[in-house]
C-alpha cells in the first residue's frame, strides 16, 4: 500500500488515490466527489457555508427551458397526478402534494412502479426525475424481480421518442457531499416538480401555451431565491454549530414546519446522527402534517413533533448548549410566535428564527411565494445540518463517514468510499466491509457470493468496533457497524 493512501498519524490526510480519481468519471455523477468541496471538512462554518453557496448555484448551469418544455395531455377533471419517491424524494413528494393536494406515494422499488406504468399506457404516462445519465442507472437485479433499473429505464428512452413516457435527468454536478442527494439533488427535485405543476396550472387555469421562456422565467425566480437566500451568508454561519453535548431544535409552522422535520430527519441516515441531535416540530403537529395514518405519537417520542410536545417534553431540559430555531413568515400568528419565543428563553439564549416576508416581489402569488420560502428554508436548514456534522467530525474531505449501510446504494458507496480514501482494489475493500457486517476476520466465499441485501439486512444488528488490517499493515481505518459503518483516520 502507498504512503499516500495510508498516510501515518501527523502526516496529514492521505490523498485520494490518483488511479482511482481517474476512474471516478464512472461512478454516477451523484456519487462523485466535488471538486469544489474537496476540503470542506477543514473549513470553518463561514467557508461552509460558501461552498453551500457555490455547489447550489451549479442547479442554474444548464438549459432548463428545453428540459422542461415537454408537453403532455392532462384533463384536470379526469386525471390524477401521482407522485411517488423513495428518500428524499418521497419526502418531497409529500410536502408538495400537502400544499397541491396532489396525491402522494412513497414505494421501495420505483422502478417496479414505471414498469407497471409502461404495461399499463393506455391507463399511465410515466415520468421519472433523476440527476444522473440513464446509462448510469443501476444495473443491479432488484430481489424478486426480474428487471434491473437500467433496463426498465431503457425502454422509457424508447418511449419518450414517441412522447408515452418522460425522463427528466439534469446533470447538475455532484453534491458538496458526495452522494448527499438531500442536498442539491433535493432542491432540484422540489424545483423541477413546482415547475411543472405550477406552469400546469398557470396553463388551465390561464388557458394557455407554456412556453420554454415561461419555464426560464421560473427558473430564474428560483436563481434570484438562491441569490437572496446567501446573501445573508453570514447570519447562516452563525447558526452552524452543533455542540457535542448539545441539541438542535427547528420549531416551525405550516410547510416550513415540515421543512424542518424534513431535515432533521434526514441527518439520521446521512450522518449517523442521534434522533435526538436535531429534531423538528410544526405547530399543529400531525393536523397540520395531513398524513394518512394521522397521529403517529403512539409509536413513541421520536415521532412528537407538535409545538406541545416541545413545550412538555423539550423545553424543560433545554440548556444553553442547546440551539433552537423558529422557522416562520409574517404571515403566521406572530402573538403565538413571540409567547413561545419567550417561554423558550427562559431556558437558553440561543434563539434564533429564520423569517420570511414576500422575498421583495409583492406581484407573486401566494402560492409562488410560498414554495419559494421553503426552498430557502431548505437550503439554510441544509447548512445548519451539514456544517454542524462537518464541525462535529462526522465528514472526511467531502465523503459521509458514519452512513447507514441498509440498501444496495449505500453498500456500493461505503466500499466506493474506502477504495478512495484506502487507495486498496474493491475486492479488499468489500472484504473490509464484510469483515465487519459479519464480525469475523475470516470472510467465507458463501459471504462474498451472498446477495447485497443480505449484507444490508445484517449491517445494522451490528455494534462491536475492529480494526481492519489490509496485507499485514494496520490502516487507521475503524469500521465500525452499529446501524452504521463509522469510518475514522487516527
Amino acid at each position: 500500500m502507498s504512503e499516500t493512501a495510508c498516510s501515518k498519524q501527523g502526516r496529514g490526510k492521505p490523498e485520494p488515490n490518483p488511479a482511482l480519481v481517474e476512474h471516478e468519471p464512472y461512478l454516477p455523477v451523484t456519487e462523485r466527489s466535488n471538486p469544489l468541496t474537496r476540503d470542506i471538512d477543514r473549513a470553518d462554518s463561514e467557508h461552509i457555508v460558501h461552498l453551500l453557496k457555490a455547489c447550489d448555484a451549479e442547479i442554474f448551469h444548464r438549459d432548463w427551458g428545453r428540459l422542461l418544455n415537454q408537453q403532455v395531455e392532462y384533463d384536470p377533471e379526469e386525471s390524477l397526478v401521482v407522485i411517488s419517491g423513495c428518500g428524499t424524494s418521497g419526502r418531497l413528494a409529500f410536502l408538495l402534494a400537502v400544499t397541491t393536494e396532489l396525491t402522494k406515494t412513497d414505494a421501495p422499488f420505483i422502478a417496479g412502479q414505471l414498469d407497471f406504468c409502461i404495461n399499463n399506457l393506455n391507463v399511465f404516462t410515466p415520468a421519472v426525475v433523476g440527476f444522473n445519465l440513464a446509462n448510469m442507472a443501476r444495473n443491479e437485479p432488484i430481489p424478486s424481480w426480474h428487471l434491473t433499473f437500467r433496463q426498465v429505464i431503457e425502454r422509457m428512452e424508447e418511449l419518450q421518442k414517441r412522447k408515452k413516457a418522460f425522463i427528466i435527468n439534469p446533470v447538475v454536478g455532484p453534491e458538496a457531499i458526495s452522494g448527499s442527494s438531500r442536498l442539491k439533488g433535493g432542491s432540484t427535485t422540489k424545483i423541477i416538480l413546482e415547475t411543472i405543476f405550477l406552469g400546469a396550472h398557470e396553463a388551465v387555469s390561464a388557458y394557455k401555451r407554456i412556453t420554454a421562456e415561461d419555464v426560464m422565467d421560473r427558473i430564474r425566480m428560483y436563481e434570484q431565491v438562491h441569490k437572496i437566500t446567501y446573501s445573508q451568508s453570514e447570519m447562516i454561519a452563525s447558526l452552524v454549530h452543533l455542540r457535542k453535548e448539545g441539541h438542535v431544535y427547528y420549531v416551525g409552522w405550516s410547510t416550513l414546519g415540515i421543512m424542518g422535520i424534513i431535515d432533521a430527519s434526514e441527518c439520521i441516515p446521512t450522518f449517523g446522527a442521534d434522533a435526538k441531535d436535531i429534531c423538528g416540530f410544526i405547530n399543529q403537529g400531525y393536523n397540520e402534517m395531513k398524513n394518512k395514518d394521522g397521529d403517529l405519537t403512539a409509536l413513541g417520542p421520536e415521532f412528537c413533533i407538535s409545538h406541545m410536545d416541545f413545550v412538555n417534553t423539550i423545553l424543560p431540559s433545554v440548556t444553553e448548549l442547546d440551539t433552537v430555531i423558529f422557522l416562520f413568515t409574517q404571515d403566521d400568528g406572530l402573538c403565538e410566535i413571540e409567547t413561545l419565543a419567550n417561554r423558550t428563553k427562559q431556558r437558553t439564549s440561543n434563539l434564533h428564527a429564520i423569517s420570511h416576508d414576500l422575498l421583495g416581489s409583492e406581484d407573486l402569488v401566494s402560492c409562488v411565494v410560498k414554495v419559494m420560502q421553503e426552498l430557502s428554508t431548505k437550503w439554510i436548514l441544509n447548512a445548519v445540518s451539514t456544517g454542524g456534522h462537518i464541525l462535529k467530525g462526522k465528514i472526511f474531505r467531502n465523503y459521509m463517514m458514519d452512513l447507514k449501510v441498509t440498501n444496495s446504494k449505500l453498500f456500493k458507496r461505503a466500499v466506493n468510499i474506502l477504495q478512495m480514501i484506502t487507495g486498496c482494489l474493491p475486492t479488499v475493500c468489500i472484504r473490509a466491509l464484510l469483515q465487519a457486517v459479519y464480525d469475523t476476520e475470516d470472510v467465507t466465499d458463501d459471504m462474498t457470493a451472498a446477495e447485497v441485501t443480505k449484507h444490508t439486512t445484517l449491517a445494522p444488528t451490528r455494534s462491536r468496533v475492529k480494526i481492519v488490517r489490509f496485507n499485514t499493515e494496520v490502516l487507521g481505518l475503524v469500521c465500525k457497524v452499529c446501524y452504521c459503518l463509522y469510518m475514522q483516520f487516527q
